[in-house]
């Protein structure tokens, strides 16, 4: 297998310049500057990532966000963004994003998250990607990134004790069989 590809959805030509020449060397770089664009690219190639701007010209993130998980909902997709809106970011992952980096972000933080998406979407296929939310989740997710937007104490600590919380939701609802 060769190595995966990504798509970065973004407009800002130094963090294009920036993410390419950060992830070159272990994955293969597509680049589109609109939704639009990104949309046209994954109809002719197969695409294992995608990094996406929520502020794009033309079509929005969230709405790039849409199409692409109504194109292929297995498709990982990791939101970055200089947006601190926290209902932003409440959308991306109700249409199904993987994570949601803020700008400035940790590169490091990043490859961690696209090799844990790709590892993912390899193993369970049909399993990954989103879908609808429960209001129970909606609302986990919402009071998750609230407090870390507030306390800037970065999504990855968030995300652990949101997934944490996401467990006990899930075992609370799912009854367990022997």
């Amino acid at each position: 297998m060769g190595r995966h590809s990504l798509m970065l959805i973004e407009d800002e030509a130094s963090v294009v310049e920036s993410l390419r020449e950060a992830l070159w060397d272990e994955y293969e770089v597509l680049t589109a500057g609109s939704g639009e664009e990104a949309i046209a690219v994954m109809k002719n190639r197969n695409i294992d990532l995608i990094l996406l701007d929520v502020r794009l010209p033309g079509m929005s993130g969230i709405t790039a966000l849409r199409i692409i998980k109504n194109i292929d909902n297995a498709i990982p997709v990791i939101i970055i963004s200089g947006s601190d809106s926290v209902d932003i970011v409440l959308q991306g992952f109700r249409y199904g994003a993987w994570d949601y980096f803020d700008k400035p972000f940790s590169i490091d933080a990043l490859k961690a998250s696209i090799e844990a998406a790709i590892q993912q979407s390899t193993e369970k296929p049909n399993e990954a990607g989103g879908g609808p939310l429960s209001v129970d989740m909606e609302e986990l997710i919402h009071n998750t990134l609230e407090y870390s937007l507030r306390l800037e104490s970065g999504l990855q600590s968030a995300l652990q004790r949101f997934r944490e919380r996401y467990i006990e939701l899930v075992e609370q609802k799912t009854p367990h069989s022997l």
